[in-house]
């Protein structure tokens, strides 16, 4: 994951363990970031639509989901992240 003061960018793989295609229509990612404390810095949930990524049966796929952020907070120091996801897909 890269994080600045106007984006963040989360990089993943989808795996397809299935023996059919699979075909990933949309997905919903919500981010937060901690301080060491584990007070929150910031949070934010994005939903991303019409991905179209087919995955073939015992594949993976690199996957990167960038999004502008303009009201983030000024922070200096350490920081955690977690990202939780929502995969919405159909068997082909």
């Amino acid at each position: 994951m890269e994080f600045d003061s106007e984006k963040c960018i989360c990089y993943g793989v989808f795996k397809n363990t299935g023996d059919s295609i699979g075909l990933i229509t949309k997905a919903n990612l919500t981010v937060t970031i901690t301080d060491p404390n584990d007070e929150l810095i910031f949070s934010f949930e994005r939903e991303f639509n019409d991905m179209n990524a087919y995955l073939r049966d015992n594949l993976t796929l690199d996957w990167e989901f960038e999004t502008e952020l303009y009201d983030i907070p000024e922070y200096y120091g350490e920081y955690n992240w977690r990202v939780d996801h929502q995969i919405w897909w159909d068997n082909m």
